[in-house]
């Protein structure tokens, strides 16, 4: 089964306030599902929205590797 991560999570991967968080989810530039009334975040989702918006691709073996915000590393 695929990693869910919740909104906390989700930011605290892409280092993001919890304001552009929702933004994000709202404006469905990371898709998302509810899980008990709660936002949860698919981990290919993700993976997706960074590959798309950094400059280098990032690739991540489920299950074995965790994406890790690197400083200096563009995420729009």
């Amino acid at each position: 089964m695929e990693q869910l991560y919740t909104v906390k999570q989700g930011m605290k991967i892409l280092g993001v306030q919890q304001a552009t968080m929702y933004k994000l989810l709202s404006e469905e530039q990371i898709p998302h599902v509810k899980v008990r009334g709660r936002k949860q975040i698919k981990e290919s989702d993700l993976i997706k929205y960074i590959n798309k918006n950094t400059s280098i691709p990032i690739k991540i073996d489920v299950g074995i590797q965790r994406f890790k915000y690197i400083p200096g590393m563009k995420i729009v």
